[in-house]
């Protein structure tokens, strides 16, 4: 799972107009994004651009065009005034990326991809021989969103068969979440789980063994704002749960008991989490060998430290 730290360039230094309206991690991640790989020598596409934030520092740093797709008119609207303000050759282009059409803007383009989430960054890799771009630097991440029931491998030789819940594994590290997020998760989950708890005891048949396991729908946030006999009586009501005055009158205990399930929880996720690194490595390498198949020389690293993002690999790709 180690992989090498890309060597990085020396950018020009951004002015105070480029750091408007971004926050100081996404920052970093960007400047450490930009300074992987050679100077653009085609126009640049930056992929699910946002804002517009990468491409703009690119077009500072390299004095090259560059055309930012995002699906998100709000966004797009943000990143033309920010590219305005900031007197930057930027487009921002209003696409779907997911579309068919999309493809037609990648000819003759360097593509640029920061953390373009599941298939968004895999449809790049699958068009890649017919699609005309120059080259790519693809960090990607969320490897399971579009993935359907079953991951599609992007290289030929690649045979490990990967549900959506096993591509989710690849993205649980929360190691540049602020502490009291993670108190909140833990507090979330252990709610939810001592719903779980009681749920089961109201459902339990005659013979004492608890119902056959069910998952519920996602959560409200609302509803997490307030109590935790509040959070159980609105999900109870929603998932037709009758809960007794005997019950009702017992929230610590089963706070409580959410508490332990969320401690045993941990602990089996141990075992799972081992793998973490080992599958997203898996998954990038599969990226990379479907670029190299597809005609393009490939590099793959590392282009900033974990501590700054845990999805810190980066695929370069040249035709």
């Amino acid at each position: 799972s180690a992989f090498p730290s890309l060597p990085a360039r020396a950018l020009p230094p951004g002015d105070t107009h480029f750091d408007w309206a971004i926050p100081g991690r996404k920052r970093t991640q960007i400047e450490a994004f930009a300074a992987r790989g050679t100077r653009p020598a085609a126009p640049l596409l930056e992929w699910c651009a946002g804002k517009g934030h990468l491409g703009r520092r690119l077009a500072q740093a390299d004095g090259v065009a560059v055309t930012s797709l995002e699906i998100d008119p709000a966004l797009c609207a943000a990143g033309a005034a920010l590219a305005t303000r900031a007197d930057i050759r930027q487009t921002m282009l209003c696409a779907d990326a997911l579309a068919g059409d999309a493809q037609a803007h990648l000819r003759g383009r360097e593509v640029v991809a920061l953390h373009a989430c599941g298939e968004l960054h895999r449809t790049l890799v699958r068009s890649a021989s017919r699609s005309g771009a120059a080259g790519y630097r693809i960090a990607p991440c969320c490897y399971h969103l579009g993935a359907g029931d079953a991951y599609r491998p992007l290289s030929a030789g690649a045979t490990l068969a990967l549900n959506t819940d096993t591509l989710r594994l690849a993205v649980t590290e929360t190691v540049t979440a602020p502490q009291h997020v993670r108190r909140r998760l833990a507090r979330d989950q252990a709610w939810k789980l001592g719903f779980v708890a009681l749920r089961d005891a109201v459902e339990g048949g005659n013979d004492g063994a608890p119902p056959a396991p069910r998952s519920f729908r996602p959560v409200p946030a609302a509803w997490l704002t307030g109590d935790f006999a509040g959070f159980c009586g609105a999900l109870a009501q929603r998932e037709g749960v009758v809960l007794s005055d005997v019950t009702q009158g017992q929230w610590a205990y089963w706070q409580a008991q959410g508490e332990r399930r969320r401690l045993e929880v941990r602990r089996h996720e141990l075992v799972r989490h081992a793998f973490r690194r080992a599958l997203e490595a898996w998954l990038v390498l599969d990226l990379a060998l479907g670029l190299e198949e597809r005609s393009f020389d490939v590099e793959a690293g590392t282009f900033c430290e974990r501590r700054l993002t845990p999805r810190n690999l980066l695929v370069l790709a040249r035709r």
